[in-house]
C-alpha cells in the first residue's frame, strides 16, 4: 500500500512537471529558451510513461534519493475494485472542484475523453505532449490544440481524477490494515480461549489427581510404625539426600537408590577387635577357620586363615590347646605364636 501511495504520488508530479515545461515551450521567446524546455519536457514524459506503467502492472518506482527499502510496487490497480472503476469503467466526469465545468455536453470535442475513465485521459495527456514537444518552434505555440488540452484537460479532469485515485489506493492501504488488525485480534481471542480450555479440561483435572494421589501417599505412609523413618526416607528419594540407619547395633548409610553406602563395625576399645560376645561362639568340638575341613563350621568372614582359636577339648571353656599361648601380637593371619600356659588370651591387634 505504501509503494503504491508512492507511485500515485509520482504520476502526479510528472503530470504536474510536464504541464509547467509544457507552458515554457508554448511562451518560450528564442529558440535557446525552448530548447531546454523541450528536451526536460522530454525526459519528464518519460518519466510518466514509465511511472503509470508501474502503477497499473507493478514494477520499480524511480526515486531521486537512497533508501533502506526496495521501491517496488505491485499491480495495485486491479485490486481494489472503486480503483479499477475509476481507471477503466467510470462514465462519470472526474474534476472534483467545480462539477458544473465538466463537459457534460456529448456533442463536445472532449466529452468523450473525459467520460472514459482515468486510463484514457493520462495515455492521451502522454500522447498530445509528446507530439507537442516534437513541434518546432514555430508550431509549439498557446494557440496550439495540443497545448489546449493539456491545459483544459490536463490540469482539471486529468489531476483531479489522479488525486481521486490517490485517495482510493489509500483507503486500500487503510482498509488492508485494519484486515491485519483484525487478524490479530481474532488470533488473541483464540490464543486466550485455548489458555482457557487447556486450564478447565487438562490443567484442573491433573492438579486434582496430583492432590488425590498425594493423599493416597500420605495414607498409605502414616500406616507404617513409628520405628521407621518416614521423613528420612521421603527425603532420600526426592531429594536425594543419604541417611544413616542403624542394623542391629552397626550404623550404615542408605542412598537414593536404598542401597548401603558404607557400613562402620560395633564399637569397641581402641586399638581391639570387636568385644566379646558381638560374635556367636563355634560349635564344639571344633576351631575357627576359613577353610572347609578346618574343624567346626567356622565364619570365612569373620576370622583368618589358619587361626587356632576354638574350645579346649577337655573343659569346654576358650583357650588355646593344652601348653600353647597366644603370645605376641597378632598380624594379618590371626592369632598366632606360641606361648606357656593355657586358657590366655593374646592380644587383638591387625588379624581383623
Amino acid at each position: 500500500g505504501q509503494q503504491l501511495g508512492s507511485v500515485v504520488g509520482h504520476v502526479l508530479y510528472h503530470v504536474s512537471f510536464c504541464r509547467v515545461y509544457g507552458h515554457l515551450l508554448a511562451f518560450g521567446v528564442d529558440s535557446p529558451e525552448k530548447a531546454a524546455s523541450r528536451q526536460i519536457l522530454k525526459d519528464s514524459l518519460k518519466s510518466l510513461r514509465t511511472e503509470y506503467t508501474a502503477l497499473l502492472y507493478g514494477g520499480r518506482i524511480q526515486l531521486n534519493a537512497n533508501v533502506s527499502f526496495d521501491p517496488v510496487a505491485p499491480a495495485g490497480v486491479f485490486e481494489y475494485a472503486p480503483i479499477t472503476d475509476i481507471f477503466f469503467r467510470t462514465k462519470d466526469c472526474l474534476r472534483r472542484r467545480n462539477r458544473e465545468l465538466c463537459y457534460n455536453d456529448p456533442a463536445h470535442e472532449y466529452y468523450a475523453i473525459t467520460h472514459s475513465g482515468l486510463d484514457a485521459i493520462v495515455n492521451r495527456y502522454i500522447d498530445e505532449m509528446t507530439i507537442f514537444a516534437a513541434l518546432p518552434d514555430v508550431n509549439a505555440t498557446p494557440t496550439n490544440p495540443m497545448y489546449i488540452f493539456a491545459h483544459k484537460v490536463g490540469a482539471n479532469d486529468l489531476y483531479e481524477g489522479v488525486q481521486t485515485a490517490g485517495d482510493l489506493f489509500l483507503q486500500y492501504t487503510i482498509s488492508r490494515f485494519q484486515a491485519v488488525k483484525q487478524l490479530h485480534m481474532t488470533l488473541l481471542i483464540i490464543s486466550l480461549v485455548a489458555a482457557v480450555l487447556f486450564f478447565i479440561v487438562l490443567y484442573r483435572p491433573y492438579i486434582k489427581q496430583l492432590h488425590r494421589d498425594s493423599k493416597a501417599v500420605v495414607g498409605m505412609l502414616s500406616q507404617l510404625p513409628a520405628e521407621v523413618d518416614v521423613e528420612g526416607h521421603v527425603k532420600a528419594i526426592i531429594l536425594g539426600v543419604s541417611k544413616p540407619i542403624d542394623v542391629g547395633g552397626q550404623s550404615m548409610l542408605v542412598g537414593p537408590s536404598g542401597g548401603s553406602m558404607m557400613m562402620m563395625m560395633p564399637p569397641g576399645p581402641a586399638g581391639y577387635g570387636p568385644p566379646p560376645g558381638a560374635y556367636p561362639p563355634p560349635p564344639q568340638g571344633g576351631r575357627f577357620g576359613s577353610q572347609p575341613g578346618m574343624g567346626g563350621g567356622g565364619n570365612p568372614n569373620m576370622y583368618q586363615q589358619g587361626a587356632p582359636a576354638g574350645y579346649n577339648n577337655g573343659d569346654n571353656r576358650w583357650g588355646p590347646p593344652p601348653g600353647q599361648d597366644y603370645g605376641g601380637r597378632g598380624s594379618a593371619t590371626g592369632w598366632q605364636g606360641p606361648g606357656a600356659g593355657a586358657g590366655k588370651r593374646g592380644s587383638w591387634n591387625g588379624g581383623y
